[in-house]
């Protein structure tokens, strides 16, 4: 990775991309089966169950306290195959990756934020 450069994703992945727990706990961007139709005639009747989509932000002059909208994961491949994308409630193939980001005061700048000091450090408002 690069230094003080961090992702949303580090809970489920490592900074070379590894997953670092059980898969059926890896969040998903993306959900979706090409059709007949598609542009792409090689992916046809392929699914595409992963995350693609990232945020990166740089530490420690953000933190992230949370995701707007929780992580979307699926116990099994059965299970994705149930909710494909684009549906009415996510009409994109995509899933928004939404989160909080909270712009650290420059005199707490050098400590760490965490979500359980309220994304603030040591010493801030939230501690």
């Amino acid at each position: 990775g690069v230094e003080g450069v961090r992702s949303v994703w580090e809970e489920w992945f490592d900074s070379s991309g590894a997953a670092t727990g059980a898969a059926a706990a890896q969040p998903v961007s993306t959900n979706k089966r090409r059709g007949q139709l598609s542009r792409q005639p090689a992916k046809v009747d392929e699914h595409a169950c992963r995350l693609i989509d990232h945020v990166f932000y740089t530490a420690p002059t953000l933190a992230l306290p949370e995701h707007a909208f929780g992580p979307v994961a699926f116990a099994d491949e059965a299970a994705a195959l149930a909710a494909p994308l684009p549906s009415l409630a996510v009409p994109s193939d995509h899933y928004p990756v939404v989160v909080d980001l909270l712009l650290q005061p420059a005199a707490e700048v050098g400590a760490e934020a965490t979500p359980e000091n309220g994304g603030l450090a040591s010493g801030g408002e939230g501690a």
